[in-house]
């Protein structure tokens, strides 16, 4: 399976590179950055060159920063002729567990389902849970 990330402006590359330092290197990720002066048939074109060497029936898993916002709608686009699982409303917590399921055998939505349920997980006031 192959990992896309596609956000706003350094988002994907920054939510990346945050994992990789405390996941270690990750080959299957893939990001995508969309800048102010690109529109989406640009972000579109970037992302279906890399999709285009995946080997055919590869799994795809692509995570977006925020929902209607154009990354999202971008890949919204790709989906109606590109098998992908798309799940939006990245962070870090969804992007490590997605990480450590790239290689488990398991499909993009078994991983893409499981990582929406760690996200919810992972939202937790500090001050409640520690009495403060």
């Amino acid at each position: 399976m192959k990992l896309i990330l596609a956000s706003h402006s350094d988002f994907a590359k920054g939510i990346k590179s945050a994992a990789e330092m405390i996941a270690g290197p990750q080959e299957d990720i893939y990001t995508f950055g969309m800048r102010p002066d690109e529109d989406m048939a640009m972000l579109e074109a970037e992302i279906r060159e890399v999709v285009n060497t995946f080997p055919e029936g590869e799994e795809i898993l692509v995570l977006t920063d925020m929902f209607f916002g154009s990354p999202f709608n971008t890949v919204v686009s790709m989906m109606r002729d590109t098998k992908l699982y798309h799940v939006t409303g990245m962070n870090l917590t969804m992007v490590l567990e997605a990480a450590t399921q790239l290689n488990a055998g398991r499909t993009a939505k078994e991983v893409g389902e499981e990582i929406m349920e760690s996200a919810v997980e992972g939202i937790i006031s500090a001050n409640e849970q520690l009495g403060l």
